[in-house]
């Protein structure tokens, strides 16, 4: 299974078209993973259409979350600091990725 990060901003999706086109190429299983995600911006909002166009699902999400960027230095995820959020988002995330690599 192929997973696509991809961040509902600007950059992201300009140049989103050129990953999307060596995935199609593999032939393989693959879908988005939106990442920094914030459901009350604009681009949040019209991300969804977009990514629709590339014929891959969205396989989850991940939110925008300080816990994410703090555990870098320290080679960690920020589900690994304590942040309950952030430990839910990952479990959830994990099980949509087994799920869609059985499904998809």
């Amino acid at each position: 299974l192929i997973v696509v990060p991809t961040r509902p901003t600007a950059a992201d999706l300009v140049t989103i078209k050129q990953t999307v086109d060596l995935v199609h190429a593999s032939k393989r299983k693959a879908g988005f993973i939106l990442n920094a995600f914030r459901p009350q911006l604009v681009e949040a909002k019209e991300i969804g259409p977009i990514l629709a166009g590339y014929s891959l699902p969205i396989i989850g999400v991940l939110g925008d979350r300080v816990a994410y960027s703090r555990g870098l230095p320290a080679g960690l995820g920020g589900h690994e600091l304590g942040d309950e959020q952030a430990q839910e988002e990952v479990m959830k995330l994990a099980k949509k990725v087994m799920t869609a690599r059985n499904e998809l």
